[in-house]
């Protein structure tokens, strides 16, 4: 969803979201999103 929305529909407007077409910057972004739920999350899960 967040693909769509930061690619398909903001970079008519916003040029440098071209980079979200890049294979390697969506694997770092989705790589932080994983690492920060997993930070949230811990307490939650362990217990």
């Amino acid at each position: 969803m967040l693909y769509y929305l930061l690619y398909e529909v903001l970079r008519k407007y916003i040029s440098p979201l071209n980079v979200f077409r890049y294979i390697t910057v969506r694997t770092v972004y989705a790589s932080l999103t994983a690492m920060f739920l997993a930070l949230v999350f811990q307490r939650w899960v362990a217990y």
